[in-house]
């Protein structure tokens, strides 16, 4: 609800394409964050009428979450610094919410990758390793 109230006020759409994948170890609530900091700057990232798009898939034995905006784009001299705390792209931002997107991934030995094109968008890939079945009584799916 929170991710389609901020679309609503950014006149954005969120579309989601939402494979069934393999159960990966992950804490709900700091999925969630993930998720939330992830859709809030891609709707930042984009004009009005814009498309983010939420989709899973499984990739062997991974499971990947991709989040894919249509705005601006990031400069390549600056995707390396991207989840530095406290670095920002945005006029009004503090630079947190990526940090805190990848140290909820390092936390869940994932791994993050970006790809960006100006006046192309943004693409974020979030890589999960299966889970060992019967290990945690966590297991979402």
């Amino acid at each position: 609800p929170l991710i389609q109230a901020d679309a609503f006020r950014h006149n954005c759409q969120v579309e989601f394409d939402l494979q069934s994948v393999m159960n990966i170890l992950a804490d709900e609530g700091s999925i969630r964050q993930l998720l939330f900091n992830m859709v809030r700057n891609a709707l930042e990232a984009m004009p009005a009428g814009g498309v983010v798009r939420i989709r899973t898939q499984d990739c062997g034995n991974k499971a990947v979450l991709f989040i894919a905006d249509e705005g601006i784009g990031i400069p390549s001299d600056l995707t390396d610094k991207l989840g530095i705390p406290f670095f920002t792209t945005k006029e009004n931002g503090i630079g947190l919410g990526l940090a805190i997107c990848y140290q909820i991934v390092q936390r869940h030995n994932a791994t993050i990758a970006v790809d960006s094109k100006p006046k192309q968008g943004t693409s974020f890939a979030v890589t999960f390793a299966a889970a060992e079945t019967g290990t945690v009584k966590e297991v979402i799916k």
